[in-house]
């Protein structure tokens, strides 16, 4: 199996039919397919005889077909037919290479590391929202768990300015998690926030990381509605990222009208952060580094760096005053 160390979803299992489909991970091209048992099968797209695209070619009874000689491959990569050469049995150097698939959450995953366990996937309501910044990991995740971009990149949306209020931040570092929780903040003065919640005050609200594929911002109010949107990140090359988003929820609202205006205004607000995360993206192309200064108000990008090298995190607790 190729080996790439933590496991990231790459596209919507409902979307692999008949054909194969093409997808690339952290810059490396893969095929996908379903073979003989309908189960999944992720190889590198690149037949072994001469580098023709796989997924150019067709399925036929569950294996692949290279377009260009025929050579046909199987689950695991094997090569189970080498035309014009009735002579020549296929052997371990004739096959293709072969990736670890996982099915979850309605989305494929490839790779050896974990994947988040969910527990309001089987509980919440939930409708998926896709999208695709011009960015890294780094960047994706800092920027959605950063509130103080919201006073500025959300601006009345959010929180707005010159309504800011103060709240403590309790950060909690676990061996492979980053909760953050505010307190103090039972409502804010945003659109999207009052017209979602209709007055409810809320209860809790808090953004964790969980490992390198996924993040999640969770809302809590008085009347017992829940929102838990609960990010899934694919890493197509070094600077482009796709967001698998799922918005779990419990409403008292009415289902319908709940989902039909969280995803107007919730589209707005990834508009608003996919346009200033290319802004930043093209000018950090000017340097050759990105060394940063900090303040108490960063206070997720160090934990979620050292999560995406692969580094053990120490347990710790501490707080954090803000002004928002």
């Amino acid at each position: 199996m190729n080996n790439v160390q933590f496991s990231y979803p790459v596209g919507f299992t409902k979307n692999i039919q008949a054909k194969p489909v093409r997808v690339m991970l952290l810059g490396s091209p893969i095929v996908l397919f379903r073979g003989a048992d309908q189960e999944i099968v992720a190889l590198e797209d690149r037949c072994p005889h001469r580098g023709a695209p796989l997924s150019g070619g067709r399925v036929d009874n569950g294996s692949i077909v290279c377009p260009y000689h025929g050579w046909t491959f199987g689950k695991e990569g094997k090569c189970s037919r080498l035309p014009g050469l009735p002579q020549c049995k296929p052997r371990n150097i004739h096959a293709a290479k072969p990736f670890k698939v996982t099915e979850k959450y309605g989305l494929i995953w490839i790779g050896e590391g974990k994947i988040p366990e969910i527990p309001e996937w089987e509980t919440h309501d939930c409708f998926y929202m896709e999208n695709e910044v011009e960015s890294t990991l780094l960047h994706v995740m800092e920027n959605a768990l950063d509130p103080l971009h919201t006073l500025f990149v959300h601006n009345g949306w959010i929180r707005k300015q010159g309504k800011e209020k103060d709240v403590k931040v309790t950060v909690t570092i676990s061996e492979d998690e980053v909760l953050a929780e505010t307190f103090e903040e039972s409502a804010q003065e945003g659109l999207i926030h009052r017209l979602l919640t209709l007055g409810r005050e809320v209860t809790r609200s808090y953004g964790r990381v969980v490992g390198s594929n996924c993040f999640q911002l969770g809302y809590d109010t008085s009347k017992g509605d829940q929102l838990r949107m609960t990010a899934f990140l694919h890493p197509v090359s070094e600077g482009v990222t796709k967001v698998y988003t799922a918005n779990l929820y419990q409403t008292t609202l009415p289902n319908w009208l709940f989902m039909r205006l969280a995803k107007v205004f919730f589209e707005i607000a990834i508009k608003q952060d996919t346009d200033m995360l290319k802004l930043q993206s093209n000018n950090l192309k000017h340097w050759n580094t990105e060394r940063f200064v900090s303040t108490q108000g960063d206070f997720m990008g160090p934990w979620i760096e050292k999560i995406l090298k692969g580094e053990k995190l120490i347990p710790k607790r501490y707080e954090v005053q803000l002004n928002v």
